[in-house]
């Protein structure tokens, strides 16, 4: 009779021990289905309810469950370019996150298997975006993890229109104050509203580079625009372009050049 209640016993506490570790729910359902199904595990009725007390008090709260990420933090990002930043609960599994505090172009994507936060942030600074995640759907109930927080900080844009002369229109869309409406403003291609596709060469808005696919290289900056210098004429032209017309007048000819927008 000893060594049967010495066997009842270590399986008990191995039943304990399994069931405090941090296990997917999945294994865990099994582990309770099968103390149900077989109780002759249990040496007293006592078990069960202080069991059960031990689940409900570990179910995402205290230092046993919390929120990391295998990524940089402090974390660094420039603006219009692409960023992302995944995390994770350590411990019980997160049916649910909180994410406060995120700059504009960035979101989380609300996923509990795979949280992440990414998209193009569109204004440099400082930010510290806070990350809480929760035992049950829809951020709901008590049992949540300690509030992780997410340093990020958003350099400016490699970019003649990085500074307050520039601001978002959303989803990609740029006005500056001297040069217009345009889609993406980064090195390369971009759209501008009265030229079409223009390709950027340059950091600098005192002075900078566009090719032209129709007028070949043309250099503009702040305080110079609208004026532009066209390179393979080796003259100045003026622009006077409206919405449904592009045109320049040509310093060195005296005429007006109606142009095609790209």
């Amino acid at each position: 009779m000893q060594l049967v209640w010495k066997a009842n016993y270590s399986v008990t506490l191995l039943f304990i021990v399994l069931l405090r570790v941090p296990l997917p729910p999945p294994v865990k359902s099994i582990l309770n289905a099968a103390v149900l199904i077989n109780p002759k595990i249990w040496c007293s009725k006592f078990v069960v309810p202080a069991i059960s007390g031990t689940l409900a008090t570990h179910a995402i709260s205290g230092a046993t469950t919390y929120v990391k990420s295998d990524e940089e933090n402090p974390s660094q990002a420039k603006v219009g370019d692409d960023y992302s930043f995944g995390f994770y609960t350590y411990g019980h599994f997160a049916a649910s996150y909180k994410v406060e505090g995120i700059p504009e172009g960035l979101s989380f994507n609300g996923s509990a298997l795979g949280p992440l936060i990414s998209g193009t942030p569109t204004n440099a600074g400082s930010y510290s975006i806070e990350i809480t995640g929760y035992r049950y759907p829809g951020t709901d109930g008590i049992y949540k993890t300690p509030t992780y927080t997410l340093d990020l900080e958003i350099q400016p844009a490699d970019t003649p229109w990085s500074d307050v002369n520039t601001q978002s229109l959303d989803s990609g869309w740029w006005r500056s104050d001297w040069f217009g409406v345009f889609y993406g403003r980064n090195n390369g291609w971009f759209y501008h509203q009265l030229h079409g596709w223009l390709f950027l060469s340059g950091d600098d808005e005192d002075g900078f580079w566009l090719y032209d696919e129709n007028e070949g290289w043309l250099f503009t900056g702040r305080n110079l625009h609208p004026l532009f210098f066209r390179w393979r004429s080796n003259t100045w032209i003026y622009d006077m372009s409206t919405d449904n017309q592009r045109r320049f007048w040509d310093y060195q000819s005296k005429s007006i050049l109606n142009l095609t927008r790209n």
